[in-house]
Formats: C-alpha cells, structure tokens, sequence
C-alpha cells in the first residue's frame, strides 16, 4: 500500500502518514471456499514525529454508510475517531473505578444491559455537572483541587472529581438525611456526626 495521504498528529510535529483500500471480511466462524464476508475499507497508519516512525502501523477496519466516499475523506474520517480513542478509554475507566462496574455481578444478560444503560446515564449526569465547577470547587475545595497549583490548570479529566462530589454528596443524604452546614460541605473530614 502506497502511504499517500498525511494528516494531523496528535501532539506537535507529529502526523499520521496513510493509506486505504477496500477489502473482504469473513464473517462465518470457520473457514471455507463459500464463507460469506463483507466488504469494508481498511485504513493503515504511521505515526511520525520529527521525520521518525514512533512506533509500528496500526490498523483500522471501517465500515461507513457511504461507500462512494473519496479515500482521503475516508482516511480523514477515520483518523478523527481515532484521535478520540483516549476520551472513550476514559469513559469506560471511570465506569469502572468511580462506578466500580467490575464489582457488580448479575444473574442474566438483561441485568448488565440495563446495566451499562444506568451507568452511562450516572456518567451523562457527571459530565453535565461540569457547568458546576465553580460552585462543586467553592463547596468542595479538598475534593476539585487537590493542590493550589490546580486552580490554573485546565480542568481536563475533572469528571473523576465531580463523581467523588457526587458520591460524596449522596452518601450525605442516604446518612443522615438531613440539610448540611457550610462547614460540613467545605471539609468532610471536619464533619461533626451528630447521632439521632
């Protein structure tokens, strides 16, 4: 395959170098002169960073709707999904540690699909909650800025804290079901438990 199309990379002076082509795909189980297959484009990069390979080829299988798409659009469309492989990791590693998706066990395949439905509405409802930063980090300061040097940082993968927010704060509610004070809210660890 000739490597003719370049794109963007993801950090400075890096570009992915590509190239496409269509081919067939085997979709029955085991092989045979009449398996039945489909027919997909498969995109095939370099990453390059100051004239150098960085690492192996990778390989993409993609299937889009319009199979009249020029290679470069195809290619183009391709490596932006790529690009946003590091945002899904995120997504499915907060489901798993601030969630702790691992820890729960259901007896039937119908439990981990509504499942995965209420985990990724609990993380639709944690990325809305970004708007509230301020006032999560004015509430909150122990919890949204770990260090001073953290309120001028941009607040990429703020959504880790803003599940410890949430959890914090339903756990608050669950326990004494009760209104909190300004105090308690700034610093839980100062928090007076006053028993009924």
């Amino acid at each position: 395959m000739k490597f003719k199309y370049e794109l963007p990379g993801l950090k400075e002076n890096e570009i992915f170098q590509c190239a496409t082509r269509r081919i067939n795909v085997r979709t029955d189980d085991h092989p045979s002169k009449k398996s039945r297959t489909v027919e997909v484009s498969l995109v095939v990069s370099n990453i390059f960073r100051k004239g150098f390979q960085k690492r192996n080829d990778f390989y993409l299988l993609c299937d889009f709707a319009s199979q009249e798409m020029p290679d470069l659009e195809l290619v183009a469309k391709a490596i932006a999904i790529y690009k946003k492989r590091w945002a899904i990791e995120e997504v499915h590693r907060q489901m798993q540690q601030n969630i702790k998706w691992e820890n729960m066990r259901l007896g039937s395949y119908q439990g981990p699909k509504n499942l995965n439905a209420l985990m990724a509405l609990a993380l639709f409802f944690i990325y809305m909650s970004k708007k509230y930063i301020a006032k999560f980090a004015a509430k909150f300061p122990k919890i949204i800025n770990y260090k001073k040097e953290d309120l001028s940082i941009p607040k990429e993968f703020i959504s880790y804290r803003i599940a410890e927010v949430i959890i914090v704060c339903i756990n608050f509610i669950i326990q004494y079901k009760r209104k909190l004070s300004l105090a308690e809210l700034i610093d839980r660890h100062q928090m007076k438990i006053r028993l009924r």
